[in-house]
């Protein structure tokens, strides 16, 4: 049961903490935060718990291990707050909300304490104006930049006529006959168990807060990536350069000095010695072929995952106001890896398979073979290879329990995305490789096309051996 107002009342006529300093803000879990405060002689922690059946504030001279990643708005009170004088403290009226005048720097903040079973929240505002809030809330219009006045709307509210009072915690005074009623509080909360609810939030918002972590790190990769290929008709340039200046160029050449006939400016290029002079333009083609025909797949990422960061924060915002069965559909559907479809008794298995040793290597030769295996044969743990922006069958390799993917099935497993692709006949090919729960479908896309996560990257030179060893150990022929 969460505290009424008569209650609070009583809770902040016994703290001290008008005049005093701002020292520390911590979070426990996804609803409690501890202000701790300091005046000469006076340390005091004022607990702020905005669980939806438990709200309340109170003084605690216990709290539990602060959370190892501080969340968004931990850190911003941090950075605004440590070292701020308390100003005021009051709540309004009747309607269970506190307010917290803070001065710091010759700046006026109001730390807003509302204690609303379903709208609990914390929020920072300046001049009437949200700075930030713990619960980002569009459809009340409590985001960075609204205006938040509750005095103002409260002037105009018809007070409740219902009487409250203020409870008397027997059994707490009876273990501490002399305790303050923000210690009887404290004594109150600590007894009552644990509720489910709140430990599916905390594991719902760790949750969320991994995969924004995740796709905060692949979003860098893909845009490093777009910065890359935006610079594909430099590429072309100075392969046209190369090969307008062949003559100019012998083997063992370290350096190529050129005009971009765009502005006439210079540009100096690093050669590899061990290069023939056509092959140093060649080299700068194949980047440019690859950036031109990779372009739309890091745009299409991109769209992606801008898509999936509304999407994990709209859930932030949600998950306040969901209860047992709404949290355990989430974690359901998000914390457990989904294996592929079930695969009906006596199909066959699409593309080809090859071994390696112990391991098992499958290869989709199409778009169609690449989308059944994706979907209904491989696992979250196998691993998924392809060619990097060129066109080409995936390549599976199947996890063995308690094993790491050894060099040498690597090797075979690239060899064999190399053979099977447009760059067969080039003989060498970039990669990218990452566990198949790391993959997710483009939306919209073309069939089979996946938006990798977490991958790393492999060049291969095929080694005729090696294909040919694997051509002779596959139990599957390539059919015609």
């Amino acid at each position: 049961m969460s505290l009424n107002w008569i209650e609070i009342d009583r809770v902040l006529s016994e703290l001290p903490l008008l005049g005093s300093q701002l020292q520390s803000v911590r979070q426990s879990d996804y609803h409690h935060y501890f202000f701790e405060f300091y005046r000469p002689g006076e340390p005091l922690t004022l607990l702020v718990g905005l669980s939806p059946r438990q709200t309340r504030t109170q003084a605690v001279t216990q709290r539990p291990p602060t959370l190892k990643r501080s969340p968004r708005f931990t850190e911003f009170l941090k950075a605004r707050l440590v070292g701020a004088q308390v100003t005021e403290v009051r709540q309004l009226g009747r309607e269970r909300i506190v307010v917290l005048g803070l001065e710091h720097h010759g700046e006026r903040y109001n730390l807003w304490i509302r204690l609303w079973g379903g709208a609990a929240n914390l929020l920072l505002t300046a001049n009437s104006v949200i700075l930030d809030a713990a619960f980002r809330r569009p459809a009340s219009n409590e985001i960075i930049g609204a205006r938040f006045d509750p005095e103002k709307l409260l002037a105009s509210a018809v007070v409740s006529e219902k009487v409250f009072t203020a409870r008397v915690f027997e059994l707490e005074t009876a273990l501490e006959p002399a305790a303050s009623y923000n210690r009887l509080v404290e004594l109150h909360y600590r007894s009552l168990p644990a509720i489910e609810v709140e430990k599916l939030r905390e594991q719902a918002l760790r949750l969320v807060e991994r995969r924004q972590e995740s796709l905060r790190q692949a979003r860098e990769k893909t845009l490093a990536k777009a910065r890359d290929f935006s610079r594909k008709d430099d590429w072309k340039l100075y392969g046209d350069a190369l090969t307008a200046d062949l003559w100019k160029i012998h083997k063992g050449d370290t350096v190529f000095e050129g005009n971009d006939w765009r502005d006439g400016s210079a540009f100096r290029l690093e050669l590899d010695p061990k290069l023939a002079p056509h092959e140093h333009a060649q080299t700068w083609y194949r980047k440019y072929q690859k950036a031109r025909d990779g372009q739309h797949l890091v745009e299409a990422e991109l769209a992606s995952q801008r898509e999936e960061e509304s999407a994990w924060l709209q859930w932030l915002e949600t998950l306040p106001g969901l209860e047992v069965d709404g949290l355990q559909s989430f974690l359901s559907k998000y914390r457990v890896v989904r294996t592929a479809q079930t695969v009906r008794k006596g199909e066959d298995r699409p593309g080809l398979e090859f071994t390696s040793g112990s391991w098992t290597l499958w290869v989709g030769r199409n778009a169609r073979e690449n989308d059944v295996l994706l979907r209904r044969w491989v696992r979250g743990n196998d691993l998924w290879l392809h060619t990097r922006d060129l066109p080409g069958g995936y390549v599976f390799v199947r996890a063995l329990k308690g094993k790491t993917f050894p060099l040498e099935v690597l090797l075979d497993a690239g060899n064999l995305a190399v053979w099977y692709s447009r760059a067969k006949s080039e003989g060498r090919a970039d990669l990218y490789y990452t566990a198949v729960k790391y993959l997710r479908r483009a939306k919209d896309g073309p069939l089979g096309m996946v938006l990798p996560t977490q991958e790393k990257n492999l060049t291969i030179v095929v080694d005729p051996l090696r294909i040919e060893r694997l051509m002779r150990n596959t139990e599957t022929e390539e059919s015609a």
